[in-house]
């Protein structure tokens, strides 16, 4: 498959911006035909059908860091698709068409919360999420004995972001992200935290209480992939 060309990235750029801006993108994609008639009259190898992705759903995440984005989902078909002719002078958009079925954009959640020690990537991805029941804990006396505030497991200083977990279903070392929560590292373990069970360190004894006990829904996090790079920088920007 031979890469997009130059001025047809140009015209879809055009019309994902018309999109955003919630604009007609009929009009637009006759007046791009006409462009990409106008532009070449070279034979046609093959007629292709692309789907074209919707603009992503873009929502502040209160603690996430300011700096970060996380994709949480994925987009599926979108719901226009533009029609493509491959020949001896490249490719160039014929039409924008409707497709039968519309997709669902992408779920990226932009941070605005100040920064969280946890070594959290600016640009994360979600590859999996699984359906947890959370607890809360703060890490003074108030919860723990004095012989146990502040350590972990694994060494690390208990406070907001740190989680307790089952290493058999999420091992230590893991990021997480926890809705209503937000970004965790698994670093601790706990007795009674077996299974699909979580526990969840907040700086204070009422910020715990309120949290309670509640059915969650938690990601697991991995830097961004390089192919997912460039789209999660767009989203930083406010796109």
């Amino acid at each position: 498959m031979s890469r997009l060309s130059a001025p047809l990235n140009e015209r879809l750029g055009l019309f994902l911006a018309a999109a955003l801006l919630g604009l007609s993108p009929l009009p637009l994609g006759w007046m791009l035909l006409a462009q990409g008639r106008a532009a070449s009259e070279a034979r046609v190898d093959a007629i292709e059908v692309r789907p074209l992705e919707p603009p992503p759903k873009i929502n502040l995440g209160p603690h996430l860091p300011k700096g970060c984005v996380l994709l949480l989902k994925r987009p599926k078909a979108g719901p226009w698709s533009v029609l493509v002719e491959q020949g001896q002078a490249g490719e160039r958009l014929v039409k924008v068409v409707k497709a039968l079925k519309p997709g669902t954009a992408a779920w990226v959640i932009r941070g605005s919360a100040p920064p969280l020690d946890i070594g959290w990537p600016a640009l994360g991805v979600a590859r999996r999420r699984l359906e947890l029941e959370t607890t809360a804990y703060d890490p003074g006396p108030g919860d723990n004995s004095r012989a146990w505030v502040g350590v972990t497991r694994t060494g690390s200083r208990a406070r907001f972001g740190i989680v307790a977990v089952d290493p058999s279903v999420i091992p230590l070392g893991t990021r997480v992200y926890i809705e209503g929560y937000g970004p965790g590292l698994a670093a601790d373990i706990g007795g009674a935290i077996k299974g699909r069970r979580m526990d969840l360190c907040f700086n204070t004894s009422s910020e715990a209480r309120d949290w309670g006990r509640r059915r969650s829904r938690v990601w697991i996090v991995d830097p961004a992939p390089k192919a997912d790079r460039a789209a999660l920088r767009l989203a930083l920007a406010g796109l």
